[in-house]
């Protein structure tokens, strides 16, 4: 008999703590050596993806796959791990290196 495969999002959120104060969706499973969390997809493609890119593909709509797509944490939001989508949006290489830049990315100024 072949394993039951537990939904993503039930996956997510058995590895997630929710920041009261900052609202965050911490991701607490495994880290890339950037210390992005990340999360192996189900079969067929059993990819392994940035947890912040899939909570954006479940909540945000854009195709899993779609490296023409960039998701990235607001300014507000500097927590690597955190994957709720008010804390996201879709954007470019240039916006993020600007977000990067701000000095309010160190700490959480109200999302």
């Amino acid at each position: 008999m072949a394993p039951t495969r537990v939904p993503i999002l039930e996956r997510l959120w058995k590895r997630t703590v929710i920041d009261e104060i900052t609202g965050c969706w911490l991701y607490m499973g495994c880290k890339h050596n950037q210390g992005y969390a990340h999360i192996r997809l189900p079969y067929p493609s059993a990819k392994v993806e940035k947890v912040h890119r899939v909570g954006a593909m479940l909540f945000l709509g854009f195709k899993q796959g779609d490296r023409t797509i960039q998701v990235n944490h607001k300014r507000e939001c500097p927590n690597k791990n955190c994957w709720n989508p008010n804390h996201l949006y879709i954007g470019s290489q240039r916006q993020n290196v600007l977000d990067t830049a701000c000095p309010t990315t160190a700490k959480h100024v109200g999302l």
